[in-house]
């Protein structure tokens, strides 16, 4: 499970301002759920991974590679790159009424969590 408690945490990365507290990410993998403050939903195995990977790394974007590497444990872009769209798209559609946004880097530069 993690919960980011750094001071990055706590300012939203599109406009730097102070999040509320219920705006608190909190990934459990063994339950495979997600919490945002007092909301929590079930994710599948791979999306929790994902989410997980992505709010670890909050706020800086995470490369497309190393999705591949963490999802799948190898490094063949060409081969996994589509299913990697797929699970950014269910978790988009999962988490969309979270306050949570996944924001697609340029270039293949991967994904990163925002806040609406």
């Amino acid at each position: 499970m993690t919960k980011r408690t750094d001071e990055t945490a706590d300012t939203c990365s599109l406009c730097g301002g102070k999040l509320p507290n219920d705006k608190q990410v909190v990934v459990d993998l063994a339950s495979n759920v997600l919490r945002v403050g007092n909301k929590k939903i079930v994710l599948t195995a791979r999306q929790a991974e994902l989410m997980y990977l992505l709010n670890a790394e909050y706020p800086q974007p995470v490369s497309m590679d190393r999705i591949i590497l963490k999802i799948y444990g190898i490094n063949e872009p060409n081969w996994s790159a589509t299913s990697i769209y797929i699970y950014i798209y269910q978790l988009r559609n999962c988490i969309k009424d979270m306050g949570i946004i996944i924001v697609t880097m340029f270039k293949r530069e991967g994904y990163r969590l925002a806040y609406q």
